[in-house]
């Protein structure tokens, strides 16, 4: 069969051959690319363009999970947010009950350091000047506390005037180093 071919194309021009050569191969080449376009047109074509739906669809999904989960985080950040609120506002009221009770405590001990000089004065004990200057430098300093925190003074002022007596009677006396 190709020897007939072969001689059936000797009886041509050699320019003739390769002319009907190029013209097949072209005719070969303008079906493949026919056979290639009719190809996507039908299968492929959709093929992509329902990948692209499905595609779409998947986004479509999750975006949609992504506002319910967006949501479900907005309320349980808000709910967390009130829970701390009320945990802050229970420390702030502890805070506060403790720094009151610190003030308390401060404004207890110094009345107690005062009487106790008041009764060991009254009970005939002596004491030095700077232990008097102390007790001044105790009871100024209880007094800005006390004003500061709106709290009023009772047996403090009489146990204090009584300590001025003494100490004034002391250095009148000239019982202090130094003095008189």
């Amino acid at each position: 069969m190709i020897n007939n071919i072969i001689i059936a194309l000797s009886e041509y021009s050699i320019w003739t051959v390769l002319l009907i050569f190029f013209l097949v191969l072209l005719f070969i080449i303008g079906c493949k690319k026919i056979y290639a376009d009719i190809r996507d047109m039908i299968i492929e074509k959709p093929l992509q363009e329902h990948a692209v739906e499905l595609w779409k669809q998947d986004i479509e999904t999750k975006l949609d999970d992504l506002k319910i989960t967006s949501e479900e985080n907005k309320k349980q950040s808000i709910l967390h947010d009130e829970e701390l609120r009320q945990q802050m506002n229970k420390i702030d009221v502890t805070v506060s009950d403790m720094s009151e009770l610190i003030v308390d405590m401060k404004i207890d001990l110094i009345r107690s350091q005062i009487l106790d000089f008041e009764t060991r004065l009254l009970n005939g004990q002596s004491a030095s000047k700077e232990k008097f200057d102390n007790v001044f430098d105790i009871f100024e300093h209880y007094e800005e506390i006390l004003t500061k925190y709106n709290r009023e003074n009772g047996q403090v002022k009489l146990a204090m005037e009584l300590i001025e007596i003494k100490y004034k009677e002391m250095w009148s006396k000239g019982k202090f180093t130094g003095t008189k």
